[in-house]
């Protein structure tokens, strides 16, 4: 996942898009006197994260001369379903020679993709605590460990990984079984399969409807 420099390859994999394409400046920064949130077993964030968003080269969903900063809030989740970030607000600045702050353009801000990047960026991201450093990264599969789970089929250690690979992606703005699918490198048929037996296993909250994913 992106923090700075090379390093950022795994963001654009992550969103989908070409690192070339990709390129409005963004930053965030996560409240640690805030505490931690759960938002699914094993997956804590920063209670607060501010995001500030500026246009890039070769991107125009922001336009060039404006400033915004984003105040997003984790909101837990529960037994039947996993959390998200909130924005629960939104600030728009005019830079020197930047356009008038008008009704218009702040409708036009793509608010939930500026969300899901900068969710994507928190991800994996180390912060510095009063009790030290803390991690909220998604704990690795070594290629031994997804081999061993493939073998074993949907036992419950599987299933607790099928689960956390779902809920993952859907913090992150991710096709949930696709995610499955991806990380445990088994076919779209065995992620749906074993994403099913999740659900009815308790490792993960009923689906809200046919088509939906619930975590």
């Amino acid at each position: 996942m992106w923090v700075s420099g090379d390093g950022s390859y795994s963001l654009w994999h992550y969103l989908g898009m070409s690192k070339a394409k990709a390129t409005a400046s963004l930053s965030t920064h996560s409240d640690f006197a805030a505490g931690l949130v759960e938002l699914a077993p094993g997956i804590s964030v920063p209670r607060r994260v501010t995001v500030t968003a500026r246009n890039g080269q070769n991107y125009d969903d922001l336009p060039p001369g404006i400033e915004v900063r984003l105040d997003l809030h984790a909101v837990p989740g529960d037994s039947s379903r996993t959390g998200r970030y909130s924005c629960r607000s939104v600030t728009v600045e005019q830079e020197p020679d930047g356009p008038e702050v008008t009704s218009e353009l702040i409708r036009a801000l793509p608010i939930a993709r500026l969300t899901r990047w900068a969710i994507v960026l928190e991800w994996k991201k180390k912060g510095e605590t009063k009790n030290g450093w803390t991690e909220w990264s998604q704990d690795r599969l070594s290629d031994e460990d997804i081999a061993r789970l493939k073998a074993a089929g949907p036992t419950e250690d599987t299933l607790k990984w099928v689960a956390r690979s779902y809920r993952l992606a859907l913090i992150l703005g991710e096709p949930p079984t696709r995610a499955v699918e991806r990380d445990l490198r088994v076919p779209r048929s065995t992620a749906g399969r074993w994403v099913a037996l999740a659900r009815e296993r308790g490792h993960l909250g009923a689906a809200e409807g046919a088509g939906k994913a619930g975590g």
